[in-house]
């Protein structure tokens, strides 16, 4: 494969050797390239051009067999062992005599520690590998896990949720960095997407489980939280058993592809690593830290992504207790609580939470799929969001008309906005050149996650004093309205500085794609500047 750097993208000039276009593989037709292959064809779920590389396709494909359920696993069990607390959160509340103040402190602390080892444990991961890292990090959040089932006392509950978080965070950094080992940017929407849906499949088959297991209270001597709890944490200690040995270390040691597909794989992911974007030392990290912290267009996405998970992570962790006060009527009253009442075993709340994740894998699919299909994310992401804020503030309303519409009404609010969480650190790569990706991602990720810390004291403060989710689900509907505004900003800022201005679907594109082959990219070129043009080197599409 020519190691020469790939042409720029986003209108700039191509290179004047004789080659294919831009975006365009050997033996694919001028058109295709410009126009995002509209003829493209779906293989294990991603649009494959039909002029593209079969040995490439065939590599792609068995990679995605084997990493993403893995990763999909991982994420299942990282996000089912930090939210059981939200199902198990009735009923351990009152049994321990939690108060909505501790519960929320509980909350925050394990966000605490999520967001502040994000960096630091990525840092770790690239000197000693993603494969045994993972494989640990699975054990060790699997033990701590199982011991939330001792919880005796305020102190061990905050005690063990600081744990917790130590030790989950440098799992997502981990999985993304794989990402970009065994997949080449214009194909990691997909297996980002997938990592999203993880989330949402825990949520959705933790609800379940949660209720079938705070059933089994009584059995054995012991609560039904403290089954949840066990049952649940000892899956991720076996995890990381077959993670050790299922997950190939990098390309090179994926020994179930064929020689031939593996040269094919590693030429492709290194035309987006000319730079040597995978080799990495102390001294480079710290580069890349103040390179990632001088970009702008990172801090708007690590401020949006704050506002965002304030109203996420908040409603995430409090569902099964907004559906339990809606049930009982007291959602918009002082008499809302996080415990449950003498007697009730809350499995009904608990169940009803599989509807907004359900919706979530859904939703997250579809928009995930025409994000990569119409090569565009900041519009997908910004409807998204506007639609999960305004269901979200007219929450009251909808419940106030028929309990049944406030539930609908806040299940597609969840949904819509879970949707995005995978799409969001692609946006995050694609602001980013390259070598930047490794730092950016955790950073981006670390600020995302003080929404985690600050929403729950603030909707234990509001239920409180407002009486209730009222107000707190208008202000937090409002804050992703906001998210979405930002975003629509943030890509006009990008478009200013050469960006693609309409993910390679617009009228000016459509325009060059009847033009003679090898034009289509030259004539009437706009100007690249800026990081758009340090990213272009990078064949970073800035959409």
């Amino acid at each position: 494969m020519d190691p020469a750097r790939p042409a720029k993208r986003s209108g700039a000039a191509v290179s004047e050797k004789p080659g294919p276009a831009v975006g365009q593989r050997a033996g694919q037709p001028a058109g295709d390239a410009v126009l995002g292959n509209r003829d493209d064809k779906m293989v294990d779920g991603e649009a494959v051009s039909p002029g593209a590389d079969p040995v490439l396709e065939r590599a792609l494909a068995k990679i995605s067999r084997r990493v993403i359920p893995l990763f999909m696993a991982t994420v299942f069990m990282n996000y089912l062992d930090r939210s059981n607390l939200s199902y198990a959160a009735l009923v351990l509340n009152r049994d321990n005599g939690f108060d909505a103040k501790t519960f929320a402190t509980g909350v925050s602390l394990f966000y605490a520690t999520f967001a502040a080892f994000q960096v630091p444990a990525n840092l770790v991961m690239v000197r000693v590998g993603f494969r045994p890292w993972l494989a640990f990090l699975l054990m060790a959040w699997g033990i701590v896990a199982v011991c939330f089932m001792f919880i005796s006392s305020v102190w061990s509950f905050y005690l063990l949720r600081l744990l917790l978080g130590v030790f989950e965070a440098g799992s997502y950094p981990a999985m993304w960095y794989a990402l970009t080992v065994f997949f080449p940017r214009r194909r990691v929407t997909m297996p980002h997407a997938y990592l999203a849906m993880g989330i949402m499949l825990s949520n959705m088959v933790g609800s379940l489980l949660a209720t079938g297991l705070l059933a089994m209270d009584g059995l054995g001597g012991l609560r039904g939280w403290q089954w949840l709890f066990m049952l649940e944490g000892i899956p991720s200690i076996l995890l990381g058993g077959l993670m050790f040995v299922l997950l190939p270390g990098s390309i090179a040691a994926a020994r179930f592809l064929t020689p031939e597909e593996r040269e094919a794989l590693a030429a492709e992911v290194a035309r987006d690593h000319l730079d040597g974007a995978l080799d990495y030392d102390r001294r480079t990290l710290l580069r890349l830290l103040r390179e990632t912290l001088t970009n702008g267009y990172v801090w708007v996405v690590c401020f949006s992504g704050i506002l965002m998970s304030i109203s996420t992570n908040t409603y995430s962790i409090f569902t099964p207790i907004i559906f339990s006060n809606l049930l009982n009527g007291t959602a918009f009253s002082s008499a809302a609580t996080v415990a449950a009442a003498a007697g009730n075993k809350t499995l009904l709340p608990v169940a009803l939470t599989v509807v907004p994740y359900t919706l979530a894998i859904v939703f997250g699919y579809l928009l995930s799929y025409s994000m990569q299909r119409h090569d565009e994310h900041m519009i997908h992401m910004s409807s998204a969001l506007v639609i999960a804020g305004v269901l979200m503030a007219l929450f009251a309303p909808l419940a106030h008309a028929a309990v049944w519409l406030g539930f609908v009404g806040l299940s597609l609010s969840l949904a819509s906005t879970l949707s995005t969480a995978g799409p969001g650190m692609v946006v995050v790569a694609r602001l980013c050149k390259g070598r930047e990706v490794v730092v950016a991602q955790p950073v981006v990720q670390t600020f995302n996650l003080m929404g985690g810390v600050i929403g729950p004291p603030i909707a234990a403060a509001m239920m409180k004093s407002k009486g209730g989710f009222t107000w707190l689900s208008v202000i937090f509907g409002l804050l992703l309205v906001i998210c979405s505004c930002i975003l629509l900003a943030l890509r006009a800022w990008v478009m200013r500085d050469g960006g693609m201005p309409d993910g390679g679907i617009g009228r000016k594109r459509k325009q060059e794609a009847a033009l003679p082959a090898g034009q289509a990219a030259v004539e009437d070129a706009p100007r690249v500047h800026g990081r758009a043009a340090a990213a272009a080197k990078d064949g970073n599409t800035l959409c």
